[in-house]
C-alpha cells in the first residue's frame, strides 16, 4: 500500500483535472464555496457575492423554503467576507454592513429565533464588526450615508444597540449629522409610550448616552414632558462616569420610593445599586447608608438589606432591623411587607404576637396579607396564620364581595389543614367554633359554601 500522504496524492493530480474537482464539490459544499471564494477573490468580487446575498435577504418571505440555521451560517459568511473587505477597504466594508443591517426586520420576523442565534448577528456581531471598521474609514461623508441607510431599518431594538455601542466611534460631525438626520425623520410613535416619546427620540437617547452628553440626552428625554425613571437612570450613570456625584444625586433623588410593595420596581433597584457605587467612588458611605436606612424603614426589601450588608457594619444592620420591628408594632396600621419581612428575618414570634393582638383599622391592605399567612405556616407559626385568613375570609363575606368568594373558600380550605387536635388556640375560637359562627352569619351565600366544603 502506497504511503503517501493526500497532500502529495493532490499534487500528483493534474491541474486541470483538480480545478474541475474543486467546482463540483464546491458547488454542493457551502462552506468551501465560501473558502474558496476568501482565497481567490479579490475584495470586489467579494463585494459583489455579499450584495447578492444582501438582495437575497431583502427577497426572502415566509414562504422561503429556508431553515434558520442555514440562515444563521449564510449571515456569518458574509460577516467573515465584509470583514476581510474591511482589512483594506474599510469603507466599502462598512457600506455592506450597513446594507446588511438594513433588513433585520426581513430576517427577524419571517424566521423562528427561539435561540436568538440570529438577534445575536445583528444585536451583537454586526455592532461588534462596525466598532472594528469605523475608526479606519477615511471618508466621513460615505461612513454618514451608510449609516442613515441603516437607522432607517424597521426594528427599533437593533437600531438602538448598534447606535448605543457603535457612537463612542463617531466624530462630533458624523455624531451632529445623526442627530440632526433623526430628529428630522417624520414622528413615529414609541410601541411603549405612544405619542409622548417619538421612536426617533430613542436612537438619538441612544447615540447621546453612547458619547456621554448628558446635556444633549436631558435635551431629548424631556422634550415631551417629564423624564421618564429609566431616563433619569442612564442620566445619573453618565454623571457618575463624569464623576459628577452630585448631579447624579440629585436626579436619583427625584425617583420616589413605592411604599407597601413587597418588592421595589426595578427602577427602585436600579437607583440603590447606583446610590452605592457613588458612595463607593465619591468615598460617602455614610450617606449611601443614611439613605438605604430610610429607604429600608419605608420598605423594607431583601435587596435593599444586602445592599446595606455590604457596606455597612452588621452591628448598624442589627439597630436598623430593630428599628422596623419597633416601628411595625407601634403602627396603628403595620405594613404587610414589613411583617412578612420581619418573619423571614427572625422576627416570627413577634410578628404572632402583632397579630394576636392587633385590632385592624379600615386602611388594612387585605390583598397584602394572604403572602403575610403563607410565611408564618413555613415558620411554623399555625396560630397566627389562621388568624390572618379568618380577617380576610369575614371581610370578603361581610362586605359580599361576591368575585372574591373563591379566595374566601380557598382560604377557608386551608384553614381546614391547619386546625389539627394539637393546635393551641390561646382562647380563641377553635375551627369549629368558627365555622358555626361563619354559617350562623353568612349561611345564605351558597356559592362560598359550595366551594369551601
Amino acid at each position: 500500500m502506497s504511503k503517501k500522504s493526500l497532500r502529495e496524492k493532490l499534487q500528483a493530480v493534474p491541474p486541470d483535472i483538480l480545478a474541475e474537482l474543486i467546482e463540483r464539490y464546491a458547488k454542493k459544499n457551502p462552506a468551501l464555496k465560501q473558502e474558496m471564494l476568501r482565497l481567490l477573490s479579490d475584495e470586489a468580487d467579494m463585494a459583489s457575492e455579499v450584495k447578492k446575498q444582501i438582495k437575497r435577504l431583502s427577497a426572502l418571505t415566509r414562504n422561503t423554503r429556508l431553515q434558520s440555521k442555514d440562515l444563521h451560517t449564510a449571515l456569518e459568511n458574509m460577516l467573515t467576507l465584509i470583514t476581510d473587505i474591511g482589512i483594506r477597504k474599510p469603507d466599502d466594508a462598512m457600506m455592506l454592513l450597513c446594507s446588511m443591517l438594513a433588513n433585520t426586520s426581513v430576517v427577524l420576523t419571517i424566521f423562528e429565533d427561539s435561540s436568538f442565534r440570529l438577534r445575536s448577528i445583528y444585536e451583537q456581531q454586526i455592532p461588534e464588526c462596525a466598532a472594528t471598521l469605523i475608526p479606519r474609514c477615511t471618508s466621513e461623508d460615505q461612513l454618514l450615508a451608510s449609516l442613515q441607510s441603516a437607522l432607517l431599518e424597521e426594528l427599533r431594538r437593533t437600531r438602538y444597540h448598534f447606535l448605543f455601542q457603535v457612537g463612542q466611534y463617531l466624530s462630533d460631525r458624523v455624531v451632529a449629522a445623526i442627530l440632526a438626520f433623526l430628529a428630522a425623520l417624520p414622528e413615529k410613535p414609541h410601541p411603549i409610550y405612544g405619542s409622548r416619546l417619538s421612536d426617533h427620540d430613542e436612537m438619538q437617547k441612544a447615540l447621546l448616552l453612547s458619547i456621554g452628553d448628558t446635556a444633549g440626552f436631558e435635551r431629548v428625554a424631556g422634550r415631551h414632558g417629564p423624564i421618564e425613571p429609566r431616563d433619569v437612570l442612564a442620566l445619573a450613570q453618565m454623571f457618575i462616569d463624569h464623576e459628577e456625584f452630585e448631579k447624579a444625586e440629585q436626579w436619583l433623588d427625584t425617583i420616589p420610593d413605592a411604599t407597601g410593595y413587597v418588592h421595589p420596581s426595578s427602577n427602585e433597584s436600579i437607583r440603590d445599586l447606583l446610590y452605592m457605587r457613588i458612595a463607593e467612588r465619591s468615598g460617602n458611605v455614610e450617606k449611601a447608608i443614611s439613605r438605604l436606612h430610610t429607604r429600608f424603614l419605608s420598605a423594607p426589601s431583601r435587596e435593599v438589606l444586602e445592599s446595606l450588608q455590604t457596606i455597612a457594619p452588621q452591628q448598624t444592620v442589627d439597630g436598623i432591623l430593630e428599628e422596623l420591628l419597633a416601628q411595625t408594632q407601634m403602627s396603628a396600621s403595620p405594613s404587610a411587607n414589613a411583617v412578612r419581612f420581619l418573619i423571614q428575618h427572625g422576627f416570627a414570634e413577634q410578628m404572632e404576637e402583632l397579630v394576636m393582638q392587633h385590632h385592624f383599622d379600615e386602611d388594612f391592605r387585605f390583598d397584602d396579607w394572604p403572602l403575610v399567612a403563607v410565611a408564618f405556616i413555613h415558620s411554623g407559626m399555625r396560630l397566627a396564620a389562621s388568624v390572618i385568613y379568618r380577617i380576610l375570609i369575614d371581610d370578603i363575606l361581610t362586605n359580599a364581595r361576591t368575585t372574591a368568594y373563591h379566595y374566601a373558600a380557598s382560604y377557608f380550605r386551608t384553614l381546614s389543614r391547619l386546625s389539627t387536635p394539637d393546635l393551641d388556640w390561646r382562647g380563641i375560637d377553635d375551627h369549629n367554633a368558627y365555622t358555626a359562627r361563619l354559617w350562623n352569619t353568612h349561611r345564605l351565600k351558597t356559592s362560598f359554601w359550595a366551594s369551601a366544603r
